[in-house]
């Protein structure tokens, strides 16, 4: 058994987690074996998606990469920089390269490109709901504290949250308030909390004002405000600051 084999199996003993639940949607334990036995390298999408499930902190594990994994790791951030920046053409140009380079068989790549082609696109809740499930089968039967999701599952429900909200605002609502609890009561490390929840917070801004829910906003605002602090993230500190102010 390898040492990444060994201290993923450490941190499933540690938390409880069987391999089952660790590796719901994805073909990692498939592959175990082989990974083991030095018959194949471990594909780095899914080393991160299994550690970030496992909510490893950001460096408490390191993956070398071979050069096509690097190449395509690049890629796929080169097309999520095109979807923020709505340069959407470019975004598809990119992902024919992807489409062509990763392995689709594996779920983490598919919902990657599956995603992407809704990007710029009329796209419906539905369909955001359709890539979450690829690696989380149970999402929307079961609470999101009984799932374990990687930093772009959240990401991908966090879109569908507001794709929901739009059709049916109860529903959107309710399923923003879940994840928000989520990433609070999670072990992610700050860095992941600095990132999530000051853009959710905006979302939802107006909705607890509209309900009166001030105290909660305000400890949500102290919260963002933490964890920016000492991750040196300020990217919504001024919108924090506003709304505590407002």
């Amino acid at each position: 058994m390898d040492l990444l084999t060994q201290y993923i199996e450490h941190k499933m003993e540690e938390r409880g987690i069987s391999k089952y639940q660790l590796a719901s949607g994805l073909s990692y334990y498939n592959e175990v074996g082989k990974i083991a036995n030095g018959e194949v390298t471990p594909k780095k999408a899914i080393i991160d998606t299994v550690l970030q499930r496992l909510q490893v902190e950001k460096f408490g594990f390191m993956v070398y990469l071979f050069a096509e994994e690097y190449n395509l790791l690049m890629l796929r951030l080169n097309i999520a920089n095109c979807i923020e920046d709505e340069l959407f053409e470019t975004a598809q140009e990119l992902l024919e390269i992807y489409e062509n380079t990763a392995n689709l068989k594996d779920k983490v790549y598919l919902q990657f490109f599956k995603f992407a082609k809704l990007a710029g696109a009329t796209s419906t809740a539905g369909q955001y709901k359709e890539v979450i499930q690829l690696t989380v089968p149970k999402f929307g039967e079961a609470p999101l504290t009984e799932l374990l999701l990687s930093y772009f599952e959240i990401y991908l429900i966090a879109k569908y949250a507001k794709e929901l909200k739009a059709v049916d605002k109860h529903s959107g609502l309710t399923l923003y308030f879940e994840l928000i609890e989520y990433l609070r009561n999670s072990r992610s490390d700050t860095v992941v909390k600095s990132i999530f929840l000051p853009k959710l917070i905006c979302e939802i801004e107006q909705d607890l004002i509209s309900q009166q829910k001030y105290d909660f906003l305000l400890e949500l605002c102290n919260e963002v405000i933490e964890y920016q602090r000492r991750e040196f993230n300020f990217c919504y500190l001024a919108e924090m600051l506003r709304i505590k102010l407002d």
